[in-house]
């Protein structure tokens, strides 16, 4: 290859059309790298979720409270029948349910946070202390499609239930001034999936028209949420815990929140008038029948116990603006060669790339021991400095070094505040899209873009 043919090479490789092209092809390839870092976040994240279900299976699961409830057993003839095949059915006599919501019913939930550490993973775990106090009516029962049902009244019992109940040690219902001890073991099947049961009889039977106040008290344990099943034709929920960070779930919001720095404390108010005061099931326990007539395990009032800080998902969405990073410092450069007249080669575009690049990966293993805050003050103050002294002996000039770390600093710290905004984080997002377009349409004003190509 002759001198000329070389130079004609090295001086079209130097036009910026060729440098934009080299830019972009750059820009493609380090999307590598940043899909592999967002792979690793996720797996970590997937760990995390992993370890939470252990503690949880230690400790105590999400908890869903239902009752007390009053339950009445009845007989009920159910005639022979031929089956396919041949086969004759005799007639039997089965057992049946019918369960009596409360006319009125009152929860107080305290609940005790704290983290639970196993490595370098963590999960919110809870006692709650629980109240509950009301009052049922017994109506008169009649069994739809079997007016000859026998009730058996004297075999009456309350039923009470959550999630997990191994926390629960002194089962005591007071009821009428008498003090319930609960069955040492309570009637087999339900249809509430995976929930535990306590169990009263009442010992004497109740009579229509009747009106039974009760109340007790439940000690749980419990993982990251705090439901309460509102199976009552009245409830108030009055729910507290010192954790500054609550999410409001389920099929109703508090009528009154207060949030603070110390913790929260909310009311429900739940007024479900159309329910239904009696529903029959073929099984004792039962978390409700239809949702218009006795609150169903969708109908659902409670809490979610959040992170402060949600490390793997912040630093999730901070890996999300990798490409918006390496596209303003491939930018940055871009108008050091154009403007500054400072030579840089596509190699060393690469290492500030990757330099970017490693900002998720150095932000991740740093939040795990030490949190999302201090972790990005460090990440993000180690990448500029690495990447200012590089610019500083890449253009062996110290302004420019200087732009290039101001620049740096304000895109992280940018980055952080829209972070920590979760309603305006789009808004804040365009607006500084809008504000770097202008910066660069102003600085490349003077720049005769037809020559210099």
């Amino acid at each position: 290859m002759s001198m000329t043919t070389t130079q004609s090479i090295r001086a079209w490789s130097q036009r910026p059309a060729f440098k934009l092209l080299s830019i972009g092809a750059l820009l493609l390839a380090l999307l590598l790298p940043s899909a592999w870092v967002r792979g690793l976040i996720d797996e970590r994240e997937a760990r995390q979720d992993a370890v939470r279900d252990e503690i949880a299976l230690a400790w105590g699961p999400a908890q869903r409270v239902l009752g007390p409830i009053l339950i009445i057993p009845y007989l009920v003839r159910e005639p022979s029948y031929l089956a396919q095949g041949g086969q004759v059915f005799p007639a039997t006599v089965a057992r049946r349910y019918a369960h009596i919501v409360p006319s009125r019913l009152a929860v107080n939930a305290t609940l005790s946070p704290e983290q639970r550490r196993r490595g370098l993973f963590a999960a919110v775990v809870y006692g709650a202390s629980v109240k509950l106090e009301g009052s049922v009516t017994v109506p008169t029962i009649a069994v739809p499609g079997s007016p000859d049902a026998e009730i058996l009244w004297a075999e009456s019992f309350f039923a009470a239930g959550a999630s997990d109940l191994r926390a629960w040690n002194d089962a005591v219902l007071h009821w009428n001034g008498t003090d319930l001890q609960a069955s040492d073991s309570p009637p087999a099947g339900s249809d509430c999936g995976a929930m535990s049961f306590m169990s009263w009889p009442l010992g004497t039977a109740p009579a229509p028209g009747q009106t039974l106040a009760f109340s007790t008290g439940m000690e749980l344990r419990g993982t990251g949420v705090f439901h309460v099943i509102p199976a009552a034709r009245q409830m108030s929920l009055e729910m507290s815990a010192p954790w500054p960070t609550p999410s409001f779930t389920g099929s109703m919001l508090p009528r009154d929140t207060t949030v603070t720095d110390k913790g929260f404390a909310a009311s429900w108010q739940d007024g479900g008038g159309a329910r239904q005061a009696v529903w029959f099931a073929n099984t004792p326990m039962t978390c409700g029948g239809p949702a218009s007539t006795a609150g169903s395990v969708q109908q659902q009032d409670g809490v979610d116990l959040l992170e402060a800080v949600p490390t793997y998902r912040m630093v999730n969405r901070t890996a999300k603006y990798a490409l918006l990073f390496l596209a303003l410092s491939f930018l940055t450069y871009f108008l050091f060669e154009t403007i500054s007249r400072v030579a840089i080669h596509p190699i060393q575009y690469g290492l500030i790339g990757l330099s970017v690049c490693l900002f998720p990966l150095l932000l991740l293993a740093i939040a795990e021991p030490l949190g999302f805050a201090v972790a990005y003050l460090i990440a993000a103050g180690a990448i500029v400095l690495q990447a200012s002294l590089f610019t500083w002996s890449v253009t062996k000039r110290a302004r420019l070094a200087s732009l290039f770390a101001g620049m740096s600093g304000a895109v992280f710290g940018f980055q952080y505040v829209v972070l920590s905004l979760e309603s305006f984080s789009l808004l804040a997002g365009a607006v500084a899209l809008f504000l770097i377009l202008s910066v660069v349409m102003a600085a490349t004003r003077r720049v005769d873009w037809a020559q210099a190509s």
